[in-house]
């Protein structure tokens, strides 16, 4: 279900105000974000993204129409990152880029699209039949499968117990038709599994990991290198021909 931005705000941890608007980039204050935190701005509760941190000023891209949106109004910091919801119902559906279903916002909306509206990426009406394959007292860790949801005709889905669970043994297992957002699995832990999971879009990448310095994904490029031509023949980077050319104009 379809729902507007005001009724989704408590579930933020933090809020400051805008300071200024210039198009989709928004400037709030008062705020302690990380980077790629989901900010809700302005009285709408437009969806955007921290993309810079600068002092006590947060750079905030925002994924909707601004138009109106004036300094002052309320931001709210969700403390999370931008996710999508994975399970059963993702094949099949028709989404816009940031994962609200297209069927569900016409239904609600008409051909087009208004701002500040918001909805799951999984509808939470449909009910999936679940099959169960651990039994109760077996050690399950992240990533093992619990149980199968037979999603289309050559589609089988696999639940897995999420990869930032601690895991341990099965409490209880449940078998029958269930919607995605019910537990199916509980661990002796307490930790309760579902049929979906979330996954955040992007990661920041952590000083010391693989990726932090990697040439190919942050700081400047790399040198260039000659191409060969059809032949076989070594030849320079028409990139830097064209750049030259133009130095010369």
């Amino acid at each position: 279900m379809a729902m507007k931005g005001k009724e989704k705000a408590a579930a933020g941890k933090a809020a400051g105000e805008i300071f200024r608007v210039a198009g989709p980039v928004v400037t709030a204050t008062g705020l302690r974000p990380r980077m790629y935190d989901v900010q809700f701005v302005g009285e709408e509760q437009l969806l955007g993204e921290v993309i810079q941190v600068v002092g006590e000023k947060t750079v905030i891209q925002v994924y909707e129409d601004t138009s109106g949106v004036r300094p002052g109004e309320a931001v709210l910091d969700t403390g999370g990152p931008l996710v999508v919801e994975l399970g059963p119902g993702l094949l099949g559906s028709i989404y816009d880029g940031i994962q609200r279903p297209l069927p569900v916002l016409q239904k609600v909306m008409g051909d087009f699209i208004l701002r500040g509206v918001k909805s799951p990426g999984l509808t939470r009406e449909k009910s999936w039949a679940f099959s169960p394959k651990v039994q109760p007292g077996q050690a399950v860790g992240p990533g093992d499968v619990v149980g199968t949801v037979q999603e289309a005709k050559n589609v089988q889905h696999r639940i897995m117990v999420p990869p930032n669970f601690r895991g341990g043994k099965v409490a209880q297992i449940r078998e029958g038709t269930f919607k995605v957002d019910e537990v199916v699995a509980q661990l002796d832990n307490g930790e309760q599994v579902k049929m979906y999971q979330t996954w955040p879009v992007r990661r920041p990448a952590r000083e010391g990991s693989a990726h932090a310095h990697h040439p190919a994904r942050h700081g400047p490029a790399g040198p260039r290198l000659p191409l060969p031509d059809r032949e076989g023949r070594d030849r320079r980077d028409p990139g830097r021909l064209w750049d030259r050319q133009v130095c010369r104009a």
